[in-house]
């Protein structure tokens, strides 16, 4: 009798085996220039590390790398990648030794070479002056960076900066109207209505 007690003791006293963490979701692969590739993904266990794999389409070799990111983690770059290459990404939670089942796959991969970045068309030259893009100035005319600076000396070792970014690679806006690439942005009239808008950084953002 003592014995079944003590075993019904430890059955209570034992904690319940964690649940596995669940699967993220809306994995998403975007080409963000001809070397890198950013994943992103719906983490929906915030106490669990992703897991990431990735296999590349025509490589003789078919077993997958993985890599590991930190808890919580809802994005992760991959770099260093040959131009036009193709890739099968998914992406899986792990928590305490358990895992979700992999997310479904995506292919993707980075742009190939010589290939155009998205088109922004240049400002056009306000009535101050300064440039504008659909009425709006795009700072002061005297501002610095409306200053022409084509005809300026050329640093020493501009050679060096040039040659550690990479001299075949195009210029890499992070913005423009291509809404899977950088930071879209869109023209609106001024007979807009305006809305409430809530930042997750106010401290970084500028009123207006």
């Amino acid at each position: 009798m003592r014995i079944a007690a003590a075993l019904l003791a430890l059955l209570l006293l034992a904690p319940a085996a964690a649940a596995a963490p669940r699967t993220p979701a809306k994995l998403r692969v975007v080409a963000k220039s001809e070397t890198r590739v950013l994943l992103t993904w719906r983490n929906r266990s915030p106490a669990a590390r992703p897991q990431v794999a990735w296999r590349r389409l025509d490589a003789a070799k078919k077993s997958p790398k993985k890599t590991r990111r930190p808890r919580g983690a809802k994005r992760f770059v991959h770099r260093g990648l040959e131009p036009g290459s193709r890739y099968r990404y998914r992406v899986r939670a792990c928590r305490r030794g358990r895992c979700s089942k992999w997310s479904k796959p995506r292919r993707g991969g980075p742009r190939g070479a010589g290939a155009p970045g998205p088109v922004v068309p240049p400002p056009s030259p306000g009535a101050g002056g300064g440039p504008t893009i659909g009425s709006c100035p795009v700072f002061p005319p005297d501002n610095p960076w409306n200053r022409d600076i084509s005809g300026e000396p050329v640093d020493a070792r501009s050679g060096a900066y040039i040659t550690s970014i990479g001299s075949g690679l195009n210029l890499h806006p992070d913005f423009g109207s291509n809404p899977g690439y950088g930071l879209p942005y869109i023209v609106v009239p001024a007979s807009q209505p305006k809305l409430p808008v809530a930042f997750s950084e106010p401290g970084e953002s500028d009123p207006g």
